[in-house]
């Protein structure tokens, strides 16, 4: 076993044996985590005894099997805060902490829903690129309320729509069929989307592909590249790792990309952020068209540091489809 596994193996077992002998808020590590890890984990007190089974270890996670439950995890340890918010969550809830383990956005939680249901600027363009070019078949991926669905569907595109949102999916069934338009909606994950390869002309993901984690958002992109066609075409956005959130706002980061945001309607979902070398890695076997680094500094009345790269990219006509990894050159 390499250094670093040892590390991550040491670090697991000492965070298990701390939180069962005096819990996390009395461990000093506690008084490192931001106010938002603080405000999550205050007061919490834990007498846990759990055998757990090293199943593998990597250099930024660990995969263990709970051997009570059958319950396996997979749980980052490139930051310790992370390490010790993980384990809690897994002794205190029983939740599976996996780059797999995805929450919907809270619908609920918007009451004016028109910033939801008005299609993107670069919809636009594309809905003309992409007929122009021949192109049929489009995979809006994570469609929410369904905006950009509508859009295609209106302009004649062959539209599918998916989304891990069973609210999300009804509202643009129920949407769809009062304006007599045909779409096909889907209840699925981005990382395993149930589509025979090779389906899809085009992608559109706007501000959804990035709801992942890292390990997660290389599944992403191999999902994307099985199922577009050879010289399919894909729209993306990312956030920027140089944007408030991610390099000043102290919310947990539970990887080297991600962050995971602690209230409002995106309460647990995680964020993907990234920088010109990830998006080189996470483009490989696509031939990029265009990257922008757009900064949204002004909006909804305030002036912001809201960074995100907006990318256009063919897959290659040569690709095998294989997985993407991080390690792509």
């Amino acid at each position: 076993m390499s250094d670093g596994k040892e590390r991550i193996e040491k670090d697991f077992s000492l965070a298990l044996r701390d939180l069962n002998c005096r819990g996390l808020a009395k461990h000093p590590l506690f008084q490192e985590l931001s106010d938002a890890e603080k405000e999550l984990l205050h007061g919490v007190e834990m007498n846990y005894h759990i055998d757990w089974n090293i199943v593998d270890i990597d250099e930024s996670h660990i995969y263990v099997t709970n051997l009570k439950t059958g319950k396996k995890y997979h749980i980052s340890v490139i930051y310790p805060a992370a390490l010790y918010v993980d384990v809690y969550r897994i002794l205190e809830n029983g939740e599976e902490i996996s780059p797999w383990n995805y929450v919907p956005f809270d619908w609920s939680m918007v009451t004016d829903k028109t910033l939801w249901l008005t299609p993107c600027e670069e919809s636009y363009y594309y809905v003309e690129k992409w007929r122009r070019e021949g192109r049929k078949s489009v995979l809006d991926m994570g469609c929410g309320l369904g905006r950009h669905s509508i859009l295609f569907a209106k302009n004649g595109f062959d539209v599918t729509a998916l989304d891990i949102s069973e609210e999300a999916l009804s509202f643009l069934e129920k949407d769809a069929d009062k304006q007599g338009l045909k779409i096909s909606c889907v209840l699925a994950r981005m990382e395993s989307m149930p589509f025979p390869d090779r389906s899809f002309d085009c992608i559109f993901a706007m501000h959804s592909a990035g709801h992942a984690y890292t390990a997660g958002m290389y599944k992403n992109m191999s999902e994307i590249m099985r199922v577009l066609k050879p010289g399919g075409a894909i729209f993306i956005t990312l956030c920027s790792k140089e944007t408030w959130t991610f390099t000043e706002s102290g919310i947990l980061k539970v990887d080297a990309n991600t962050v995971i945001k602690t209230d409002g309607p995106e309460q647990g979902v995680p964020h993907f952020f990234a920088d010109k070398d990830d998006i080189k890695k996470l483009f490989s076997g696509f031939e990029l068209v265009s990257v922008r680094h757009i900064d949204d500094c002004y909006s909804e009345g305030k002036w912001k540091n809201q960074k995100h790269y907006f990318i256009e990219a063919k897959k290659c006509r040569c690709s095998s489809d294989s997985p993407i990894s991080p390690i792509s050159s």
